[in-house]
């Protein structure tokens, strides 16, 4: 079985937004987020009407914001846009009944307690950051495994997902990249991925070779961490790169978001020098192999 809701290949749409992602979007976020196909959605983007834009902006703005809603050169612009199928009409409608086989199937794992076997892909940390009128803090919740498969009652699950643990139950088991474990958990839903929680009845059948994080080391990773406004794909796979959830109350819907929390402290992704060092490695490697 494999995540039908992260599927990339389904749908491409042309809002700003996704600019990042070259306009792919996913399945669960077009069908089951936004609900947005075939309609499409409408949303406002702010303008700016003075003609010297942020050089003379009567409040010494740079960029357009919530704040500039009592402006008189402040207006909305209505955009309607649509995802684009990339499929052929008979493609969608059998990605459409496999879809809801796949949902029935997910249905049933959220129900309750499911036994979980897996071997371990990576510990990362688990951060939070508020951003309130005040100001913001990141806080440390606790650790993330992710597995790259595992087994949901018996049934091969062959894509990723994540577990939310405890400081407390990492001091116990001192989990690492290549523990194969057995636990019992519960599951839920974050954007289309399952993440699995109250984790319970843990052994663990093999020990692995990675680094243990402990709650003193991530407490310094978290002083000296930095956060980047994108995801960058190196940074997501590099050792030293966590996801920072982001919940900005500043306004009224609480919006949230996610960001790359890199744990060296790099201030840009491009001036990494462990990405440097693996580029070089690389390039090496290609010259031995000419």
């Amino acid at each position: 079985m494999r995540n039908l809701y992260k599927r990339m290949d389904v749908f491409r749409c042309s809002q700003d937004g996704h600019d990042h992602f070259e306009n792919a979007v996913s399945v669960y976020h077009v069908l089951r987020e936004r609900r947005c196909y075939p309609e499409g959605c409408i949303y406002f983007q702010w303008r700016c009407r003075h003609p010297l834009r942020g050089k003379g902006c009567p409040q010494g703005f740079q960029h357009v914001g919530r704040r500039c809603g009592s402006c008189p050169h402040f207006y909305d612009e209505k955009i309607l846009r649509a995802p684009r199928l990339l499929l052929a009409p008979e493609e969608y409608q059998g990605f459409l009944k496999e879809l809801r086989v796949f949902e029935e199937w997910l249905k049933g794992l959220l129900l309750g307690d499911i036994s979980v076997w897996g071997t371990i892909n990576s510990v990362k940390l688990w951060f939070k950051e508020v951003i309130r009128p005040h100001g913001s803090r990141v806080a440390f919740f606790g650790f993330l495994l992710n597995f790259s498969e595992a087994y949901f009652d018996l049934v091969h699950w062959k894509d990723f997902c994540y577990v939310t643990i405890s400081k407390g139950l990492q001091a116990a088991y001192r989990f690492r990249k290549g523990d194969r474990v057995s636990f019992r958990a519960q599951m839920r839903l974050d954007r289309g991925r399952p993440v699995l929680h109250r984790v319970r009845a843990v052994e663990v059948e093999a020990q692995g070779e990675g680094e243990c994080w402990t709650e003193s080391k991530a407490l310094l990773a978290q002083r000296l961490g930095t956060s980047f406004p994108d995801q960058p794909d190196r940074c997501l796979a590099c050792e030293k790169g966590a996801l920072l959830d982001v919940i900005d109350e500043t306004g009224a819907s609480g919006q949230r978001d996610r960001r790359l929390f890199c744990l060296e402290g790099i201030l840009d992704p491009r001036l990494c020098p462990i990405y440097g060092e693996a580029e070089l490695a690389m390039e090496r490697c290609r010259m031995e192999e000419a």
